[in-house]
């Protein structure tokens, strides 16, 4: 363990497991997920509610380990689960930004290991991002609209954004019944005053009971709005859930 790990209290995780990846540009990357517990937000299509508060344990495999737990030891399972066999280590949440000083170390010693980092943030916590940068590889940003938060989230996506540059990058607009044609305008926007080569993907949320909050006729005016600020604006649905993928 390194110094800096021997320092840092435990993680709070909601569930570490492999599959793979079935949002956004990075579809069907086997991927291993550690999705991390607590939020700053919460969306009125959340799909992932255990992870929004912290629990006494987490899941692993078959069975359950308690939090918070150890840098040291969940690089441990990260080895017990074939790192090499998978194309990332995804830190999802929940906001993994949240617990920025764990995900320090973590990502240092998945990248001693010869592993690769992909962040999926909300993109509301900036000033916890330049630390790690150089430790990620891949970055997955929501773009969090005022009807999906039911209020100004107060993110300052463009300024997590600026502060990507350089990395593989995607933004993700998650469109659920409520969104309206301005707040999605004015993310493409957003996207573009930082760089108009930023993919931007439309994911229509998924309905509890299966199927989509939005059908694809919306979906591809809503790609029409966006098309005229970016270079690359494609409709990537959620194929976990078509999949029934963990």
């Amino acid at each position: 363990m390194t110094t800096a790990a021997a320092g840092v209290a435990g993680a709070w995780i909601d569930e570490l497991f492999s599959s793979w990846q079935g949002e956004g540009l990075w579809l069907g990357c086997r991927q291993l997920f550690l999705r991390f517990s607590g939020c700053n937000l919460r969306c009125a299509y959340c799909d992932t509610p255990s992870a929004l508060e912290r629990q006494p344990g987490f899941r692993s495999g078959a069975g359950r380990r308690p939090n918070p737990i150890g840098v040291a030891a969940l690089l441990a399972i990260l080895e017990e689960a074939d790192l090499a066999a998978h194309h990332s280590v995804s830190f999802t949440g929940g906001e993994p930004l949240l617990q920025a000083e764990c995900l320090l170390p973590l990502a240092a010693g998945i990248k001693a290991r010869g592993g690769r980092v992909y962040l999926e943030t909300n993109g509301s916590l900036p000033d916890a991002l330049p630390p790690l940068l150089p430790h990620t590889d891949f970055v997955s940003m929501d773009w969090k609209l005022p009807s999906a938060t039911g209020a100004d989230s107060g993110c300052n996506h463009a300024e997590f954004l600026r502060l990507c540059r350089g990395k593989p990058l995607q933004v993700k607009v998650v469109c659920a019944a409520a969104t309206g044609d301005d707040e999605v305008e004015a993310a493409a926007a957003g996207v573009a005053a930082i760089g108009r080569d930023i993919p931007l993907v439309l994911q229509p949320a998924s309905e509890p009971g299966g199927g989509w909050a939005v059908g694809w006729g919306r979906l591809a005016a809503l790609e029409r709005i966006c098309a005229p600020h970016l270079q690359e604006v494609r409709i990537i649905p959620q194929m976990h859930r078509l999949l029934n993928l963990p």
